[in-house]
């Protein structure tokens, strides 16, 4: 059987738009793209700090695979990669 994957490499809320329920509609809007297009696995990652966001992303379905570390100039940056199993 073949495998479709998505990856999400990045999604932001403006601030002024925090807390009024926009990323949760967001992730169900997606994963109904991903369900129609036959998407077995989404992947997405966050910054490791963004507690809010990885909890978001957990409520939904994802589930945390590995902790990444990366360099952005001299600041090293740590991602959280997380993944769901749409079908």
């Amino acid at each position: 059987m073949t495998k479709f994957y998505a990856w999400n490499g990045g999604t932001g809320i403006l601030p002024e738009f925090r807390g009024t329920g926009l990323s949760h509609t967001l992730i169900e809007e997606v994963q109904a793209v991903y369900h129609e297009q036959g998407v077995n696995v989404a992947n997405l990652e966050a910054i490791t700090t963004n507690e809010r966001a990885i909890n978001l992303y957990e409520k939904h379905g994802y589930e945390l695979i590995e902790r990444l570390g990366f360099m952005q100039g001299l600041k090293r940056i740590k991602i959280s990669r997380l993944f769901m199993i749409t079908n």
